[in-house]
């Protein structure tokens, strides 16, 4: 089984912490743990592969850059979603103005 499928079963909540103070290793193990989700949630909103994936790279970027933001209120997934869909509408906002 590969790395990603067994962590994929289980998104640690003391990562984001760990990222907050610059753990590369735990950014990673939440990549894998979660970039499939999201990039699906990416592109039911885009309908577009190219569009889900830069929106997809700059959700990433978000989460690393507030992982000191993530309280353990509902699920990391949930908290991730939102940011994605964020980047979602500040991209179609961007396109309508």
């Amino acid at each position: 089984m590969e790395v990603w499928m067994k962590i994929k079963n289980s998104i640690n909540e003391d990562w984001f912490e760990a990222i907050s103070k610059g753990d590369d290793q735990a950014f990673t193990e939440l990549y894998y743990a979660s970039y499939k989700e999201l990039f699906g949630f990416l592109l039911s909103l885009t309908r577009n592969k190219e569009d889900a994936e830069d929106l997809l790279q700059n959700t990433y970027i978000r989460i690393r850059n507030g992982s000191h933001l993530y309280k353990k209120q509902g699920t990391p997934m949930t908290w991730m979603c939102a940011i994605a869909k964020n980047q979602y509408l500040e991209k179609i906002k961007r396109i309508t103005v």
